[in-house]
């Protein structure tokens, strides 16, 4: 799991390590649209003692029965927080908690809301990842962050999702959708089609190159993004950066089809990998370079981490 772990936070390890302004601990709360908000991390990289685990988005939507919160953070202590803030603007409990997948970053805060939640949702096999890294995964955080996420309790999800599915939840009528290694080993996404809000959290990006990780099938995130794009969410809310739309979608998939038939055709050819990369980093159309703030420090890893999946 810690190999898996260090590969998924590697280009934000680079971040990291290079110059940047303070990282915060300090949350704060962005209203979307009425009943909607979000809670956007200021940290990238790694949870670390400066920001005391706080590295990934959540996100909310106010109902009439209640609240549905989208991921909970790194920590209970970050779930505390989270729940502090909905409290300022809503007197309603938390009904439902969404895990977006089984990455420690988006659900080590459940069992902040133990007193008030009834359904904390996942992917089943999401559900089985956590039942067999969370205790790692908060020992591993716990050193990461000098202690400050150490009094996580961990809190499993107890409905289970093993197809999508349309729900009501209060007055919203949501579909759950449900991918199977387009990000992790599965991912669950939230489509609200009143609003055309998808929530999702790290199969989608805004200022961030694709987060490619082992689990990642890469035909399967290619036939994600192009559901999204079917569907046509006017706002997209995430697992790390602000929110974006389907402008971000569609650079994402455009970026990722055009290296993933570069790494087939040089494979067909014999081409191996040192030069294939060359090839692809030096050909690849600017607007590619342009789209992303970050390309230097991202672009060698994903592109190794594309070549040796385009090999299985």
């Amino acid at each position: 799991m810690l190999k898996l772990i260090l590969a998924y936070f590697f280009p934000w390890i680079m971040i990291f390590l290079s110059p940047r302004s303070n990282e915060s601990s300090t949350l704060r709360l962005t209203k979307i649209t009425d009943q909607v908000y979000s809670i956007v991390a200021p940290a990238k990289g790694l949870p670390n003692a400066e920001n005391k685990g706080w590295n990934s988005n959540m996100h909310f939507i106010i109902t009439e029965e209640g609240v549905l919160l989208f991921d909970t953070g790194a920590s209970q202590e970050i779930g505390v927080q989270i729940k502090a803030l909905i409290t300022t603007v809503t007197d309603l409990p938390v009904k439902w908690i969404i895990n977006s997948h089984s990455h420690a970053d988006h659900w080590l805060g459940n069992a902040a809301f133990s007193s008030e939640v009834d359904q904390i949702i996942t992917a089943k096999q999401a559900f089985e990842e956590m039942k067999k890294y969370g205790e790692s995964d908060v020992a591993f955080f716990s050193k990461l962050t000098n202690s400050a996420t150490a009094n996580t309790q961990l809190l499993y999800p107890n409905k289970l999702m093993s197809k999508e599915k349309k729900l009501k939840l209060g007055e919203f009528k949501v579909e759950f959708i449900l991918t199977e290694g387009a990000h992790a080993d599965s991912d669950l996404m939230l489509w609200f089609p009143k609003k055309r809000i998808m929530v999702a959290g790290d199969i989608l990006s805004s200022d961030w190159m694709p987060i490619v990780t082992d689990q990642t099938e890469i035909p399967v995130l290619l036939a994600t993004l192009e559901k999204v794009i079917t569907l046509n969410p006017a706002i997209i809310l995430i697992g790390h950066g602000q929110a974006t739309s389907i402008v971000s979608v569609k650079r994402d998939l455009a970026f990722l089809s055009y290296v993933w038939e570069q790494l087939e055709m040089h494979h067909s050819e014999g081409i191996d990998k040192d030069i294939s990369l060359t090839i692809i980093k030096r050909n690849l159309p600017a607007r590619y370079v342009e789209a992303y703030p970050h390309f230097d420090v991202e672009i060698d890893h994903l592109l190794a981490l594309l070549y040796q999946k385009s090999k299985i």
